[in-house]
């Protein structure tokens, strides 16, 4: 058998105490608790783009498709920030259960394998209540529950957690 060549342990990494989307899981559950079911918080993984876009019309797609392009290899290859895959995204948003077709997105959040510096895109309205860009980075777990506390109590959040709630009474 051959010796094991991996001058690692797993000991000594630093540990993340807790996932951002458990940390949000744990906010929910206290939501749930407060108004008695009638609103629930929901983080759920998300497949889709975060952020604006430009598509592309059909006639470039074709350019494209029969046309021409230099590929660099190196510029995809050993970049985990360019594989779209290896993002975890979470959508966080409020509904009811009297209200099965409606959702109030409250942000994305995103992040690679280590959980921090972690990407928040917020709900426009949020975003300039607490004085921010739509798009946050938080460079550790402090930074994190501190803009997550400024954003679930936000006028706007508690405007449409109040509008769930009489709904739901």
């Amino acid at each position: 058998m051959i010796q094991n060549m991996w001058n690692i342990s797993v000991d000594n990494y630093e540990k993340v105490t807790t996932l951002p989307e458990k940390i949000i899981e744990q906010q929910c559950e206290y939501l749930k608790k407060l108004t008695e079911g009638r609103v629930i918080g929901n983080i759920k993984r998300y497949n889709g783009k975060t952020t604006d876009y430009e598509e592309k019309s059909t006639a470039l797609r074709m350019q494209e498709l029969y046309g021409t392009r230099n590929i660099d290899i190196q510029e995809n290859l050993g970049d985990l920030g360019n594989i779209p895959n290896i993002y975890f995204t979470f959508e966080f948003y409020l509904s009811s259960p009297n209200t099965p077709k409606y959702k109030f997105r409250i942000m994305f959040l995103s992040y690679v394998s280590d959980q921090y510096p972690l990407e928040l895109v917020l709900d426009e309205d949020i975003a300039d209540e607490i004085y921010e860009n739509e798009k946050v980075l938080c460079a550790n777990e402090e930074e994190f529950i501190r803009y997550m506390t400024q954003i679930i109590n936000s006028s706007k959040v508690s405007s449409v957690i109040r509008a769930l709630n009489n709904i739901a009474m």
